[in-house]
């Protein structure tokens, strides 16, 4: 089943037997959507996202066996044994746009390249949440919610 689990202030939801590894985190514009070119992730990322994206490449590169992905032989690293995959969000005033996306390259600690992109239906919000500043680099979502 899936876990919670945070390493170096990396925050993921694992499942260990398919070496799944769920990451949150807010997008740019072009999230959720296709044919506006590739999303980003809003802010820059630390050495075990690093670590996530090289993993991811070296498995779509062909350099790590789909044995050792799916934890039938042994891990040299457990922080990164698992394939990545970031749910991405962008919230205007009328709905949040989603993707669960697999990274596999990062440029100066953002993530901007994607092996995979899985578009999600779009919610729709009815007022209930206002978009906060997009330049904003801090740690949370670029929403807030509120009560109607």
């Amino acid at each position: 089943g899936w876990k919670a689990d945070s390493r170096e202030n990396f925050e993921t939801a694992l499942h260990e037997s398919r070496r799944v590894a769920i990451a949150v985190m807010g997008g740019n514009s072009v999230t959720g959507q296709i044919g506006m070119g590739m999303p980003a992730v809003r802010r820059r990322r630390g050495p075990v996202a690093q670590q996530f994206v090289d993993r991811n490449r070296q498995i779509d590169d062909g350099l790590m066996s789909v044995d050792f992905v799916l934890g039938r032989s042994a891990s040299p690293k457990e922080s990164v044994a698992f394939s990545l995959h970031i749910l991405l969000m962008f919230a205007t005033p009328d709905c949040i746009f989603l993707e669960l996306s697999r990274p596999t390259f990062a440029q100066e600690g953002k993530l901007v390249g994607w092996s995979e992109r899985v578009l999600l239906a779009p919610l729709e919000l009815g007022g209930g949440v206002t978009p906060i500043d997009p330049e904003d680099d801090g740690d949370e979502p670029p929403f807030s919610v509120r009560a109607k």
